[in-house]
């Protein structure tokens, strides 16, 4: 498990990281996919040349608060040189101690990410989690005879 504690340092290099890669959110308002409930698909473009791959959430939140979980997510990989892998843990993003899992898979066009896992108030990843964060790990897209349902 990674865990991840700030210098001052690091905290005033954050700061001023003018990111270089971009975030794309796909969300249930767009025409592009539909997604099941309380899913989204929100990416990053540019990152895997530099951490090895692309990262993804899922979980349908504010956009701009995915953006900071992403662009925070990214900016320490950068800055600490880590490799992030499938069943990783994150801790310390977040004032509950709360622990982001990490989750090898593939995008929409067949692409890989590593998902962002996030976890409910009880810190619940799993399947015992409150939806939809119990969702995180299926695909979040609705394909087939389930677009015609909707």
């Amino acid at each position: 498990m990674a865990e991840y504690k700030t210098s001052e340092r690091q905290l005033q290099f954050l700061a001023t990281l003018k990111p270089f890669w971009k975030i794309h959110c796909v969300r249930n308002t767009s025409d592009e996919v539909v997604f099941k409930d309380g899913l989204c698909d929100a990416h990053t473009h540019g990152l895997a040349e530099h951490i090895g791959i692309e990262l993804q959430i899922t979980l349908d939140l504010e956009p701009a608060v995915t953006a900071a979980i992403l662009n925070r997510v990214a900016s320490l990989a950068i800055l600490n040189s880590w490799n992030l892998y499938d069943n990783d843990r994150l801790k310390g993003l977040f004032p509950e101690d709360y622990e982001i899992e990490f989750f090898e898979t593939t995008d929409y066009f067949g692409e890989p990410v590593l998902r962002l896992v996030l976890p409910d108030a009880q810190n619940n990843t799993g399947p015992d989690a409150e939806e939809p964060f119990n969702l995180q790990r299926e695909n979040p897209y609705i394909t087939g005879p389930e677009i015609e349902e909707r």
